[in-house]
C-alpha cells in the first residue's frame, strides 16, 4: 500500500495514467497514453466521518446492500471485489479524524496483502481487462506477474 500527501498524488505515474485515460475518452490528445496493462481505476473521495467513509466505499465499489457498515464488512467486501484485478484510490477526506482514517487504511493495506500472496500462490496471469481487449494474445498483454490489487491513499 502506498500513502501519499496530495502533493505527492499530483505527480503520481497512476495519477498520469488517470488522467490520460480521461482525456483519451474525452478526445483530447495527451503527451502521455494509457498502458495497455493497466489496472483500472477506481477512486474513493471518503467522508467525513467513519460511517460516512464506509458508506463511500460500498456505494463506489457496489458491495452487496446486506453488506455490514464497520471495518470487518469493509474487509469481507473488499476481498471479494479485489478477486478482479483494479488499483484502488482513496482520497482521504481532512475532516476525517486520523484514527479513523489510520483503522480504514490498515483494512485497505491488510487486503491488498491477502491478494498480493493469493495471486502468488496460485500463479496466475494477472491481466487487466480493458474493453474491446479480450484476446490476450492478439493485444499482446503482458502476463508478468504484478498485484492484481493495489492500494494508494492520499492524505490531506
Amino acid at each position: 500500500m502506498e500513502e501519499l500527501t496530495r502533493a505527492a498524488w499530483r505527480g503520481h505515474a497512476l495519477r498520469r495514467e488517470i488522467d490520460a485515460h480521461d482525456a483519451a475518452g474525452a478526445g483530447r490528445a495527451t503527451a502521455q497514453r494509457p498502458r495497455p496493462d493497466a489496472l483500472p481505476v477506481r477512486q474513493i473521495a471518503s467522508g467525513p466521518t467513519r460511517e460516512t467513509a464506509l458508506a463511500a466505499f460500498a456505494r463506489e465499489l457496489r458491495f452487496p446492500p446486506h453488506t455490514g457498515r464497520n471495518l470487518d464488512a469493509l474487509a469481507d467486501a473488499l476481498r471479494e471485489t479485489a478477486r478482479d484485478p483494479f488499483a484502488l484510490v482513496w482520497h482521504v477526506d481532512p475532516s476525517l479524524p486520523a484514527r479513523d482514517a489510520d483503522r480504514i487504511a490498515e483494512v485497505l493495506g491488510f487486503v491488498e496483502e491477502e491478494a498480493t500472496s493469493r495471486a502468488g500462490r496460485t500463479h496466475e496471469p494477472t491481466v487487466a481487462h480493458h474493453p474491446g481487449n479480450d484476446d490476450r494474445a492478439a493485444t499482446g498483454a503482458s502476463t508478468r506477474s504484478r498485484p492484481r490489487f493495489r492500494v494508494v491513499v492520499v492524505r490531506p
